[in-house]
């Protein structure tokens, strides 16, 4: 344990904290066989991480979301993690069981062109903003992050991507295009943020915390 004692140096006396083991003043030696050492330098790491079934690092948690002891679902089914990707940080939901996948918008009839992400589900990016809100995919091949790319603006929309089974892709009667894209035509105008996207090294469920 550490004890602060008066330690005298020459005619003075200096106030000191020294480690005591087995009621003496500990020596290095005594230190490394008591399994107490010198504090080590300060971490470096990420911090709490999730990793996929392989030890991929898929981001690292912002928001834990609760204090329940279950695992890294800390009291919620849905974390928010973040990763580098080019110059920015992209902030995104997984479960345990992958990403979130939200829906996407297209000005298109039929979820072609560039794709818009809702800006009441995606707050506005001011500039300079440290991390930006997006949302990921995960396909056996690839994860692919999707941010926005410009400021919203009201848009009408013609067309809304689900990432869904094909078992739930028919009410409405939408396209699906395998493995996992359902189509709906929808029109309707709200305000959307036009996305950039990045294709990244693919991810493996379930997935699972990483601490330093």
């Amino acid at each position: 344990m550490l004890v602060s004692a008066c330690i005298r140096k020459g005619l003075g006396l200096k106030a000191q904290r020294v480690a005591v083991v087995g009621g003496k003043r500990a020596t290095s030696s005594s230190l490394r066989s008591s399994g107490l050492g010198d504090a080590g330098p300060a971490g470096t790491g990420p911090g709490i991480t999730i990793q996929d079934v392989n030890g991929t690092v898929v981001g690292s948690v912002l928001d834990p979301g609760g204090f329940a002891y279950d695992h890294f679902e800390v009291g919620s089914a849905s974390l928010t993690i973040a990763r580098n990707v080019g110059n920015n940080t992209v902030a995104f939901h997984v479960t345990r069981s992958g990403v979130n996948s939200d829906a996407l918008f297209f000005a298109s009839s039929d979820c072609t062109g560039t794709p818009l992400l809702l800006s009441a589900a995606y707050p506005t990016v001011e500039a300079g903003a440290f991390i930006v809100p997006g949302m990921a995919h995960s396909e056996a091949d690839k994860l692919t992050l999707f941010f926005p790319a410009a400021s919203p603006a009201p848009i009408t929309f013609n067309s809304r991507l689900y990432f869904i089974p094909a078992t739930e892709c028919v009410i409405p009667p939408g396209q699906f295009t395998p493995p996992d894209r359902c189509c709906y035509p929808e029109s309707n105008t709200a305000a959307f943020a036009a996305t950039a996207s990045v294709e990244l090294p693919p991810v493996v469920a379930p997935f699972r915390a990483g601490a330093p």
